[in-house]
């Protein structure tokens, strides 16, 4: 028998996804290039936004089988705010 896994959940691999991408690159730009903290998290924010309303206009345009959903980003979007606000709650010197 088949399990339906309800169409949230989806939502929230998206939300968990972009927060680990957003962190991971904010770790390799901002400590791995001694990037500042503020740029890094610029750059990589906006990267990572942009990067999954491509995926998500892609989807749409060269695939029969996926489509494009505003949600998708949402929650794209929030993953990535939400990782913005940790690292800057966060601050390096507060790890020990």
């Amino acid at each position: 028998m088949e399990t339906i896994i309800p169409s949230f959940a989806d939502k929230v691999f998206h939300f968990g996804a972009y927060g680990v991408l957003t962190g991971v690159w904010f770790y390799t730009f901002n400590y791995r290039y001694n990037m500042s903290r503020i740029k890094a998290l610029l750059i990589i924010s906006t990267a990572c936004i942009a990067f999954g309303i491509i995926i998500e206009v892609l989807q749409k345009e060269l695939t029969n089988t996926r489509y494009f959903d505003w949600y998708d980003i949402l929650a794209n979007v929030g993953g990535v705010l939400l990782a913005t606000y940790l690292v800057l709650f966060f601050k390096k010197s507060d790890v020990k």
